[in-house]
């Protein structure tokens, strides 16, 4: 049996998300777009302009639900030893520069002040330290 330090594969989970997120995008803008070209027969400028109106809407109800929606999903995950929620959106102490983030942002995003990654945290409930 090993002793590594076990990890919860965050920045790669965030990284799959986004990239799903950016795939899907252009089927959220261009699909209804598209049918309202072909349902007002592509013709005219004006009407070109207001196909977009849909896809703004499309656009704007699809961030919303990312927002709140996966990055919310990820602002706690289990621990990977104790099976417990840690809170991954929070303010956080770079390991390198001692500096604490003004605000609160994910612990796989890099320090404000130095741009450094975390390589591990705590878990708060059984006290064992995790790679991120």
């Amino acid at each position: 049996m090993s002793n590594d330090i076990k990890s919860i594969g965050l920045r790669k989970r965030i990284f799959i998300n986004l990239i799903i997120s950016l795939l899907l995008l252009p089927i959220v803008i261009c699909v209804p777009a598209g049918i309202f070209l072909k349902l007002t027969g592509g013709i005219g400028f004006w009407w070109m302009l207001a196909s977009f109106i849909p896809a703004f809407i499309s656009v704007s109800i699809y961030l919303f639900f990312f927002k709140n929606y996966i990055v919310k999903r990820l602002k706690y995950y289990p621990c990977p030893y104790c099976g417990q929620s840690i809170k991954t959106w929070e303010k956080w102490v770079c390991d390198y520069c001692d500096h604490t983030q003004p605000e609160p942002h994910f612990i796989s995003n890099g320090c404000m002040e130095c741009s450094r990654y975390l390589k591990s945290a705590f878990c708060e409930h059984c006290h064992k330290e995790f790679l991120i």
